[in-house]
């Protein structure tokens, strides 16, 4: 995979820098459906996986959704 690197840098990977842009998207939006469209996920349950989303946040969501 390629790497990232400038001096006086940690190495970031290109997964590393995606999972940061997602994850940038996803804390000023809020919205789990357009980042589950981004990375391309067919599930919900990967993208919640993929940003590392604790099982409170989750329930937040689900509480904050009203059907």
């Amino acid at each position: 995979m390629g790497q990232i690197h400038r001096a006086g840098t940690k190495r970031l990977g290109t997964d590393s820098t995606r999972r940061t842009k997602v994850a940038q998207i996803y804390g000023k939006s809020g919205n789990l459906g357009a980042v589950q469209l981004l990375l391309g996920c067919t599930k919900l349950d990967g993208t919640v996986r993929y940003l590392g989303l604790i099982s409170d946040d989750t329930l937040a969501i689900a509480e904050a959704v009203d059907i």
